[in-house]
C-alpha cells in the first residue's frame, strides 16, 4: 500500500511539473516583446570595416518586414525568419537572433567587410568582400579601400543574375577571381593594405599597382607567384628607406623571377 501511495505521489508531482511548464510556456508566449536590441559588428579578424549598414537601417528594415516586433506576443515572433530575412540584406554577412527570458528580442549582425572596389569597363562600381561576395555600392557611404579598374568585363550581378551560383562562376572564371586573390594578399599585409591604393588591369590581363607614397608604378604582371612578388616588393621598400631611394624610380618591375628591375627618372 505504501509503495502504491509513493507511486501516486510521483505521478502527481510529474503532472504538476508538466502543467507548470505548460502554463509558464503559455504565459511566456503571450507576453509582449518589450524591446528589440540590435548589435552590429563592424570588425572581422580584428580589422574594422567601413560602414555600409546603420542601426537606423535595421530598425527601418524590421518595421518594413515585420510591422515592428515590439508589443507583439513573443510566441508569434519567429527568430529564424528574422535571421534569414536579415541575411538577405547584401551588406550582412551573418545574423543571429534570439529571445531572452525578460521579453526582449536580440539581433546580432556581422557586417561584410569590403577589401576592394571594382570599377569595370562600363564604369559600374561595386565591392568584393573578404569572402569573395559582391557588395553593391551605397551612395553616401564611401569605403576607403583598394580600388581596381581597367580592363574588367562588365557583369550584371543584379536582376535575374542575382544568384550565388552566377557570382561564384564569375569569380572562378574571370579576371575578378584574380583581382580578389591579389586583393586578399594585399589586405592581409598591414604595410601593403595602407601603401597600395590602386590596381590597374591592362588588356593582357596583367596587373599594375599604384602606391600611396611615391611617384613610381609597380609592374606586377600576372598573379602567378604573387607571394614571392610581394615579398620582393616589401624588401625593396625596406632597402629603399635605408638609402633614401624612395622617390628615385619611375617603375618597379616584379615580373622577373628572383629579381626586381627598376627604371629611374
Amino acid at each position: 500500500m505504501k509503495k502504491v501511495l509513493i507511486n501516486i505521489l510521483w505521478i502527481v508531482l510529474a503532472a504538476a511539473i508538466v502543467a507548470g511548464l505548460f502554463f509558464t510556456r503559455h504565459y511566456y508566449n503571450q507576453r509582449p516583446c518589450t524591446k528589440v536590441n540590435i548589435n552590429i559588428d563592424y570588425t572581422q579578424d580584428g580589422k574594422k570595416s567601413d560602414v555600409f549598414l546603420t542601426y537606423d537601417d535595421i530598425h527601418k528594415f524590421i518595421h518594413h518586414s515585420f510591422d515592428s516586433l515590439k508589443g507583439r506576443p513573443l510566441g508569434t515572433i519567429n527568430v529564424e525568419e528574422l535571421e534569414n530575412k536579415t541575411e538577405e540584406i547584401p551588406y550582412v554577412l551573418e545574423a543571429d537572433a534570439f529571445k531572452s527570458i525578460n521579453g526582449e528580442v536580440n539581433l546580432n549582425i556581422r557586417q561584410r567587410r569590403a577589401i576592394v572596389m571594382i570599377i569595370d569597363e562600363a564604369g559600374k562600381k561595386y565591392y568584393i568582400d573578404e569572402s569573395g561576395d559582391i557588395i553593391p555600392p551605397r551612395p553616401g557611404y564611401p569605403a576607403n579601400i583598394l580600388v581596381c579598374n581597367g580592363n574588367i568585363p562588365a557583369f550584371n550581378f543584379y536582376g535575374a543574375n542575382n544568384t550565388k551560383a552566377f557570382k561564384d562562376s564569375v569569380m572562378q572564371n574571370s579576371v575578378l577571381g584574380a583581382i580578389y586573390r591579389l586583393a586578399r594578399k594585399i589586405d592581409a599585409n598591414d604595410f601593403f593594405r595602407k601603401e597600395i591604393t590602386q590596381i590597374y588591369v591592362d588588356n593582357k590581363g596583367e596587373f599594375f599597382m599604384v602606391p600611396l607614397v611615391g611617384r613610381h608604378k609597380i609592374v606586377f604582371g600576372s598573379i602567378d607567384n604573387a607571394d614571392e612578388k610581394l615579398e620582393k616588393l616589401e624588401e625593396f621598400y625596406r632597402q629603399a628607406r635605408k638609402f633614401d631611394a624612395w622617390g628615385k624610380y619611375k617603375t618597379i618591375n616584379l615580373k622577373y623571377k628572383d629579381q626586381i628591375v627598376c627604371t629611374k627618372y
